[in-house]
């Protein structure tokens, strides 16, 4: 349990330009396989902050740089194997990628809006319809 704190804390505090390194491991068909795979698993409460970014990410009045952020965020959650494996430890594996959110939610915050959320929503209404879930 203390090499998964610790792991936990190093993701916290991962820089603006570490989580940009991630960017190049964002694609969109593997976040939305991601995301399609883990809708019914693990709710709506971890799903739906990471489909907001993913909105906020696709608005045309979000800056390029702020983009990019996003971009490696998600990457960060896509990839299998970070500091915490999401296979390894299914439900604590997700921490380290919801650090890693918070972190970029901050910088983002002035992009959320309703618009933003009620795309998010159907996204998300939409994975559920697709499994079967709603």
């Amino acid at each position: 349990m203390a090499n998964f704190n610790s792991r936990r804390k190093k993701a916290s505090r991962l820089s603006y330009s570490e989580i940009l390194d991630y960017a190049k491991h964002f694609t969109d068909s593997g976040f939305k396989s991601k995301v399609s795979g883990l809708a019914g698993l693990v709710g709506e409460g971890i799903i739906m902050p990471f489909l907001r970014l993913y909105c906020v990410m696709k608005s045309p009045a979000t800056p390029r740089k702020t983009k990019l952020y996003i971009a490696g965020a998600l990457g960060y959650f896509i990839l299998p194997f970070d500091l915490i494996p999401d296979f390894i430890l299914p439900l604590l594996g997700f921490t380290d990628d919801l650090a890693v959110l918070a972190l970029v939610m901050k910088m983002v915050s002035d992009h959320l809006s309703d618009d933003i959320e009620a795309q998010a929503r159907g996204i998300y209404n939409g994975l559920l319809r697709r499994t079967g879930l709603s």
